[in-house]
This record gives C-alpha cells, sequence and structure tokens, in this order.
C-alpha cells in the first residue's frame, strides 16, 4: 500500500513538472522597460517640383509598455504604446533648443515556441500607428515644428523569467520598421499641411524591463 501511494505521489509531481507553464490561456501579462533603437533612414522631399533623397541614421530611448490577454496556451494578443526619445546629432551651428520624439501604438500577436515552468520564448508580430515630432529655434529665435504620421511593423523575439508566480523579467530583439508621411509642418505659428515629403525608418530594438503577471 505504502508503494502504491508513494508511486501516486511521484507520478502526481511528474505530471506538473512536465506540464507546468509560464503562460497560460486567461493570463493577462503587463511589461515595462526601457531600450534602445537604432535604425536607418531615408528621407524623400520634394521643393518647387525637384525630389532628392538622403540616407543616414538615427538612435532613440525607447519606453514599451505592453498589455496582453492568452487566448490559448500557445497564444497572446495585446497592445504596445511606446514613447520614443530620439538622439540629436546635428552639426548645425544655426539650429537650437532641438527636440525629436515619436511614438507608437501598435496591435500585437505572440506565439510561446518553448513554454517551461518559469522560463518562456516567444515570438512577436505588430502591426500599427506612429507619430513623429520634430522642433527647433534657429539663430534669431525662430521656431520651426514638423509632425509626421504614419504606420510601424515589427517582429521580433523574445524571452521571460519569472522569480516567483506572478513577478519576472523581460528582454526582446524587435525588427522595426517606420513609414511616415510630412503631416504638417510650421514655422512661427503659421502652418500648412503637406504629403509631399515622405520618411522610412528601419532597425533594431532592444529593450528589457518587468515582466508581471496576473
Amino acid at each position: 500500500m505504502k508503494k502504491f501511494v508513494l508511486l501516486l505521489f511521484v507520478s502526481f509531481l511528474t505530471y506538473n513538472f512536465a506540464f507546468a507553464q509560464s503562460f497560460e490561456k486567461g493570463d493577462i501579462l503587463i511589461d515595462a522597460g526601457i531600450g534602445l533603437g537604432i535604425y536607418a533612414t531615408e528621407v524623400t522631399t520634394e521643393i518647387s517640383g525637384v525630389k532628392s533623397k538622403e540616407t543616414d541614421g538615427t538612435a532613440s530611448v525607447i519606453i514599451p509598455l505592453k498589455a496582453q490577454y492568452g487566448i490559448s496556451n500557445k497564444f497572446s494578443v495585446g497592445i504596445v504604446f511606446q514613447p520614443e526619445n530620439y538622439i540629436e546629432d546635428s552639426d548645425s551651428v544655426n539650429i537650437n533648443n532641438e527636440d525629436f520624439k515619436g511614438s507608437t501604438f501598435r496591435f500585437i500577436g505572440t506565439y510561446y515556441i518553448i513554454n517551461k515552468d518559469k522560463f518562456n520564448l516567444n515570438a512577436e508580430l505588430g502591426i500599427g500607428l506612429a507619430s513623429l515630432d520634430q522642433s527647433a529655434e534657429d539663430e534669431n529665435g525662430d521656431k520651426f515644428r514638423a509632425d509626421w504620421r504614419g504606420s510601424s511593423f515589427t517582429i521580433g523575439l523574445g524571452i521571460k523569467y519569472y522569480f516567483t508566480e506572478s513577478i519576472g523579467f523581460f528582454a526582446n530583439t524587435i525588427y522595426s520598421t517606420y513609414s511616415f508621411n510630412l503631416d504638417e509642418i510650421s514655422a512661427n505659428g503659421t502652418s500648412f499641411k503637406t504629403d509631399d515629403w515622405e520618411a522610412r525608418f528601419s532597425g533594431a530594438q532592444i529593450s528589457a524591463g518587468l515582466a508581471v503577471k496576473f
């Protein structure tokens, strides 16, 4: 009889070890972190019917805020809001008080490739809306502003490790693309709309932070 009870106990432990998962259907997941984006850029402008194209690069500090819901033991869906502060590298002595920032709101789907007791490896796909806002002053104190609007697409891999049942750590590497059109440009309060200028950003985003599960 004792052997029978012991066998049941060992079987129970083995079953739970084999099937314990860090993510399950019905879970609510909240992630908040910080990271870096590095992009190749391409800007197309048109002045008096003459088009020109300039390629360059830029980097940004990103603050991804993510909420997801488990629709099965393998898939979750959710939303991401991500502010970005771009790192200025202008070498013009005539430009002051530059501010270059953006934000993204996108819908995401996540597939859990590996789903263990405390650890998971996941693949993410996202699509959404993006904005880019630039402002500066010249040496005479004249203020300029450009507002860009467009879309974003992301695909990437992430890991999560839970220290407790509900608190853990995440790290993501994502390939991201942005497609912008210049929506409005203004100088000293006088503005006009245009969609003749375009900007394309593409590159990698790396982020890490706190993961919470309910």
